[in-house]
């Protein structure tokens, strides 16, 4: 799977450290997606949105860093020129990620391929429109493992309405 690094400092050790921000965002989607098989998500409500679209995904990933990253001081770092002089910036992880918010929604839409059309049982999977039978069975068990119980039987996924 791709990464995203993003730099944060380790104030338990000193030092300048990388960290991969997509773990977060593919754990929220899949808790996404299990919340809207389990219940009827608000309609007025977009945190339990399933994003469908790469504009869809900007909106899902800035909600969803400004509540775990944004002003929280183990993701901040104070950031000066060099030599030193007196101004600084703060930097944190939502505001390097905001800064590229466009390739990190790129990459989490190529990674679900399985796109949910309104209204219809058909998925959008390697390019063309398919049933949800005709993408292979080994694929749908590993890479959309969400749309499977723990017994390994295959659950036709929930159609949200946009």
């Amino acid at each position: 799977m791709k990464q995203f690094n993003v730099l944060i400092w380790d104030f338990n050790h000193d030092r300048l450290e990388t960290y991969d921000v997509l773990p977060y965002f593919r754990k929220c989607f899949n808790e996404v997606v299990e919340f809207s098989k389990k219940n009827k998500p608000d309609s007025n409500s977009d945190w339990w949105k399933i994003p469908q679209t790469v504009d869809d995904f900007k909106e899902f990933i800035k909600r969803k860093s400004q509540y775990q990253f944004w002003s929280r001081c183990e993701y901040e770092m104070i950031c000066h020129g060099w030599p030193v002089h007196k101004n600084e910036y703060k930097l944190d992880v939502h505001e390097q990620i905001m800064m590229n918010i466009d390739v990190i929604a790129e990459i989490l839409y190529n990674e679900f391929e399985v796109i949910i059309i309104r209204n219809k049982k058909q998925y959008y999977f390697n390019g063309t429109m398919v049933s949800w039978e005709e993408i292979p069975i080994d694929i749908r068990k590993k890479d959309y493992n969400y749309y499977f119980d723990n017994n390994g039987n295959d659950c036709f996924p929930i159609i949200q309405e946009i």
